[in-house]
């Protein structure tokens, strides 16, 4: 289901997906979040996909909590090669300098980073340690599934 989702452009299978999302949330007592930022896609990728699967499942989230969503917290200033075709050891560099944090919009805020599947959790790391460095209070990360 994520699969098509994400590949395939099936909005109408976003719904189910979202409400598992919020459903993770509650379930695992995550700090309430100041903000939700979703994990972004380079502006390259998101033309050729037509949508950020982060962005439409951080969007209802923050819609059940009653939280500020702001994509532009984070922006993907380098478009990197899809993290699925590498190995373990080459996802780390293909993201080095890929992620931009606006200080001004995470100064102390506690965060929860949406994404929508975690595989070894560099893309995630590396958002984290982006919004630390920029001073965000605390980082959490929320996701669909791990794989």
């Amino acid at each position: 289901m994520i699969h098509e989702f994400k590949f395939s452009g099936r909005l109408d299978r976003s719904r189910v997906l979202q409400e598992l999302l919020a459903r993770a949330f509650f379930n695992h007592g995550l700090g309430f979040p100041d903000l939700i930022v979703p994990v972004p896609l380079h502006s390259a990728r998101l033309r050729s996909r037509g949508f950020n699967q982060s962005l439409e499942l951080a969007g209802f989230l923050g819609r059940v909590l009653g939280v500020s969503v702001v994509p532009g917290v984070l922006t993907r200033q380098r478009n990197t090669v899809a993290q699925s075709s590498l190995t373990r050891g080459e996802r780390l560099s293909n993201l080095k300098g890929a992620f931009t944090v606006r200080k001004e919009l995470c100064r102390g805020r506690n965060i929860v980073l949406v994404d929508d599947v975690m595989t070894t959790g560099t893309t995630l790391r590396t958002c984290a340690a982006a919004l630390r460095r920029q001073a965000a209070g605390r980082v959490e990360v929320l996701v669909l599934a791990r794989a």
